[in-house]
């Protein structure tokens, strides 16, 4: 008797479940009409235009109409529309979009469901139009010299300037990109830095988003010498008080310096008096030296009279 009660309940709930399924196909076999999500993916996007973040999509109510199995899968798994933003979100004022107007756009990538009606109500777009800035480079660095190394040259930058592109609140304190003050240790005859910019902007970007430094240095070591006078020009009522000058400066290891790679010159002022304290000024054919002086760094010229 007890056998018999299980076997009346099996059967019971295959006819419940049978009955279920029959409902189910015809309830959601035949043809409806609902709402579901429409996920719409901007491509084409202006280069003045950002997006605030990197979701890109806006969500849209739709009306469509289709098979009841359609409906059910398409509010379990929304839309994904691509369309054009410039072709599509008005930019006249606030960025925004009315789906209605990208009805037929829609319609035609709505597989399977038929799309009945679009909202007319704009949708705001989440971009910003981003600024542009041409900024110069702060050249002023730290640089740390070993081993009597200097610089042959001035550091030589792959760019002078960069163009960054931002809210307009991001850009309004940069008037020059300056480095990070970092001391650069020179100890060999070519150092090449790497700068990424990347990490000088938050927000913003740049371009070019790299910059290289490149260093031309050589050991360096003091010379002295002495340079005589008598080929400066002067006034034939004046002389000078010292017939020669040392010269000091710095060169290159491996470089010679002979007295006639060195010129003295010396400024006289329109009006001259008994005496005059002049400044020598030193210059050389050999650019690479540095730090060129006299010594002693005055001299005087005395009148006749």
């Amino acid at each position: 008797m007890i056998k018999a009660s299980k076997n009346n309940y099996g059967v019971l709930l295959i006819f419940i479940l049978g009955s279920a399924i029959v409902w189910f196909i015809l309830k959601y076999g035949s043809t409806y009409q609902d709402t579901v999500d429409i996920e719409i993916n901007w491509d084409n996007l202006p280069i003045e235009y950002e997006f605030e973040n990197q979701n890109n999509t806006i969500t849209v109510p739709a009306v469509v109409r289709g098979s009841g199995y359609s409906i059910i899968y398409r509010k379990l798994f929304n839309y994904q529309v691509n369309l054009d933003f410039k072709e599509w979100v008005r930019t006249d004022s606030n960025p925004h979009f009315i789906p209605n107007d990208a009805f037929i756009a829609i319609n035609q990538m709505t597989d399977g469901l038929s799309l009945v009606s679009l909202s007319n109500k704009p949708v705001t777009v989440d971009v910003y139009r981003k600024l542009s800035k041409k900024v110069p480079i702060d050249k002023n660095l730290i640089i740390d010299f070993k081993d009597a190394y200097r610089l042959v040259e001035e550091p030589i930058f792959s760019i002078d300037s960069v163009l960054i592109s931002g809210a307009e609140g991001e850009l309004a304190g940069f008037k020059d990109l300056v480095l990070d003050k970092e001391s650069i240790a020179l100890d060999r005859d070519t150092t090449t830095v790497q700068v990424d910019l990347n990490k000088y902007f938050k927000a913003a970007k740049v371009a070019p988003n790299e910059l290289t430094i490149t260093f031309i240095a050589q050991p360096y070591t003091e010379f002295t010498t002495t340079k005589s006078l008598k080929d400066i020009s002067i006034p034939n009522n004046y002389y000078l008080t010292v017939d020669s000058l040392q010269v000091k400066g710095n060169k290159p290891l491996n470089t010679v310096v002979n007295r006639k790679d060195l010129s003295i010159t010396l400024e006289l002022p329109k009006i001259l008096s008994d005496s005059l304290m002049l400044i020598p000024s030193v210059s050389s054919n050999i650019k690479e030296l540095q730090g060129l002086r006299t010594i002693p760094n005055t001299v005087m010229i005395v009148s006749k009279k």
